[in-house]
């Protein structure tokens, strides 16, 4: 079956507390109206042609199809191009090379976080080598910038882009009350939802709420067995983030 890929248009709230029923419906809307302007970006994932066809349904209250380790990561490939292009709308420089950066997820993970969204983490070369230690050697220093993208799937097999999240390590007194973190979010049709200290910062509030839950420099990791170069065997006990939480 042909994965089609789409771009969510509207507001994407992706938050602790989960999707409201407004955000939900804006993207239910986004998904049936955007339509690419008519491309579609194909990639095959067999074992999707099992389900009925569920034609302009959008992802529903389970978070959409569950996909295996090889065929997110076949998706994510098969999309790169579109997410590149999508998020470098939006004139925002990380926004426009973080593919260029050190990527941490060895695949797509599934984060409940995110509202059961595939993501994957990046790290700019400031943040890269401590980044890398998982929470054993933070704070990341001023000019760290990190990037989640995201996509998920319904059960037809429609591949929908989801949001870039970008957070960057400003000096001290940027905002302190959130260890001087900068968040901005960015839709997949390039429009910035929200941007820390700027006036549309309300939009984005719950991710800064989010992060708060964390003790080790207001970050989450990935699941143990995602994360490039890491011992896989240890705990995941004090490396940034509440395991039983699922907030990655």
């Amino acid at each position: 079956m042909m994965f089609k890929v789409y771009r969510l248009g509207a507001a994407v709230l992706i938050g602790c507390a989960g999707l409201s029923g407004q955000a939900l419906q804006a993207e239910e809307d986004a998904f049936v109206g955007f339509k690419r302007n008519g491309v579609d970006t194909e990639c095959t994932v067999p074992r999707l042609g099992d389900f009925p066809s569920y034609g302009d349904t959008m992802i529903g209250e389970d978070g959409g199809a569950k996909l295996s380790d090889d065929e997110a990561e076949t998706v994510y490939q098969c999309i790169l191009r579109d997410l590149s292009e999508a998020y470098a709308r939006s004139g925002i420089p990380a926004a426009q090379n973080y593919l260029e950066w050190t990527r941490f997820s060895k695949l797509p993970y599934r984060s409940k976080g995110h509202e059961n969204r595939y993501l994957n983490n990046y790290a700019n070369d400031i943040a890269a080598e401590d980044y890398g230690q998982y929470g054993a050697k933070l704070p990341l220093p001023v000019g760290s910038i990190l990037a989640k993208d995201s996509f998920v799937s319904n059960k037809g097999g429609r591949i929908v882009l989801g949001a870039l999240t970008l957070m960057e390590k400003m000096p001290p007194g940027f905002a302190p009350e959130n260890g001087d973190w900068k968040f901005t979010m960015i839709l997949p049709d390039g429009r910035i939802m929200g941007m820390s200290g700027e006036d549309d910062e309300v939009a984005i509030e719950f991710c800064a709420e989010c992060h708060h839950k964390s003790k080790k420099d207001f970050l989450f990791f990935m699941p143990k067995k995602y994360r490039v170069g890491a011992d896989t065997s240890a705990t995941d006990s004090g490396n940034g983030y509440n395991y039983n939480s699922d907030r990655y």
